[in-house]
């Protein structure tokens, strides 16, 4: 690192929380394990293949000294932003990580530099080489945006952090930095608070996105209306009171009558078909929430083979 970035470097780190430190020799980081750590990329550096370039060391990150084993998820983000000064001054902000189960790393000739990458995260496009337009494009890594969760692949022992680029030696930044969460378990709610406050509602968080649900309760489920009786409705406490003094009854013995504490209106449902009912004085069963005369005769042979009696059946109760 060369004496101005050396002394930049301390007074940006005295004001960033858990800054990473960086080597002259390998920019591996070791940094002890904070709730979110912070580190400057290096924008010259890349595990990227080159041509015609003289990229420096990537930044590495000795995932044990972050205390992140496989199965562990970290929340990386990236911050600030990078300028290329050979294409006038750009700006960009692209930034790209693969993990390794070492800090080995081939020549920059070489496409696959990183001798022992790991697959992991969403995978990112990098784009050729800006002179000889040679490929750079690895399977293995993966973008890093403003916020992404990866998980930790088993037998990674290191992550390498690029700036997405197509020529690194004109780069310039002071403020192009990773942030690191280590997420225990992964476990993504530790510390998320979901309550809404609202009775109505069953609040939980999704330990794989780390985002608050928040599922409506069973409607007339009881609630406080502003200090009087309420009841839920789609999630929202609605005034319970609305029934009060209302009379649902329709005198139809086929319907269940009741009164809608969430808005005041009467329902009638219909009972079960074949419930017994008076249909006007004679015997019936409901239909469909209506009354009918039933056929109590239905099915009954009432003929004595005597030609010299009418054979009848009686609807009231069935008899010949």
């Amino acid at each position: 690192m060369s004496w101005w970035k050396q002394i930049w470097f301390a007074f940006w780190c005295a004001g960033v929380v858990g800054c990473g430190d960086t080597a002259a020799d390998s920019k591996e980081i070791s940094s002890p394990k904070s709730i979110e750590q912070t580190y400057l990329v290096d924008v010259r550096g890349s595990y990227l293949r080159q041509a015609l370039d003289r990229p420096e060391r990537p930044t590495v990150i000795a995932l044990g000294d972050i205390e992140a084993s496989a199965g562990v998820t970290l929340r990386l983000g990236r911050q600030g932003s990078f300028k290329k000064t050979l294409l006038g001054s750009m700006t960009d902000d692209g930034m790209a990580a693969v993990f390794s189960a070492s800090d080995k790393l081939r020549n920059p000739r070489n496409r696959r530099r990183v001798i022992d990458a790991i697959d992991a995260g969403v995978d990112v496009y990098t784009p050729r080489t800006l002179l000889l337009r040679k490929k750079t494009d690895v399977y293995e890594d993966f973008e890093i945006t403003d916020s992404v969760d990866v998980v930790v692949p088993s037998g990674a022992t290191h992550l390498f952090i690029t700036a997405i680029d197509n020529y690194f030696s004109d780069n310039m930044s002071l403020d192009f930095a990773l942030s690191v969460q280590v997420i225990t378990d992964g476990n993504l709610c530790e510390g998320v608070d979901c309550d809404d406050d609202n009775e109505c509602t069953d609040d939980a968080c999704d330990p794989l996105s780390g985002a608050c649900e928040y599922a409506p309760v069973v409607d007339v489920t009881a609630c406080d209306f502003a200090g009087l009786p309420g009841a839920c409705g789609g999630g929202v406490c609605q005034d319970a009171m609305l029934c009060e003094g209302i009379d649902c009854d329709d005198g139809n013995e086929c319907t269940d009558d009741a009164c809608d504490p969430l808005n005041g209106q009467c329902n009638h449902t219909a009972v079960a078909d074949g419930t017994d009912c008076d249909a006007g004085g004679t015997a019936g069963i409901c239909m469909s929430g209506v009354c009918e005369v039933s056929d109590l005769c239905e099915g009954s042979d009432c003929d004595d083979t005597n030609e010299c009696t009418a054979d009848l059946c009686d609807p009231q109760d069935g008899q010949c």
